[in-house]
């Protein structure tokens, strides 16, 4: 079965970002990874009623929790990954999403595994358009 539209809108999102050398990602370049114009991209972010920032935010979020797992990556490399320009500005992201710093989740994330707490897991934030 194909997954959601607009899952496979921030599966494109991830993977870009994921692709070594990544720097964030232009709603251009997910368009024609996602055969489509632009403006196509947009209508149809909107008829889903959402947008390119919300859509990018969200797919943001999922992928820095992955890469917060990886003990061999920075959060500077991971902000400029994610397509922050500052790793300051990864963080504000984060605690907004979180309510708490990379570091202070990641310990909570590790904490509930120790606890054997399979409850522990990854959801959209809430980002506003």
């Amino acid at each position: 079965m194909k997954p959601p539209w607009l899952e496979t809108v921030r599966a494109t999102i991830r993977h870009v970002m994921s692709e070594p050398g990544g720097h964030g990602v232009e709603m251009d370049e997910a368009a024609r990874r996602l055969n489509m114009s632009r403006r196509t991209l947009q209508g149809r972010l909107a008829a889903h009623r959402t947008t390119w920032r919300t859509e990018l935010e969200t797919a943001r979020y999922q992928l820095v929790v992955t890469l917060l797992a990886d003990p061999t990556l920075s959060t500077r490399s991971i902000a400029s990954r994610l397509g922050y320009n500052d790793y300051r500005a990864l963080l504000r992201a984060f605690r907004c999403w979180t309510g708490q710093a990379p570091s202070d989740y990641l310990r909570s994330l590790l904490t509930a595994q120790d606890r054997g707490d399979s409850g522990a897991s990854v959801s959209a934030p809430s980002v506003r358009s």
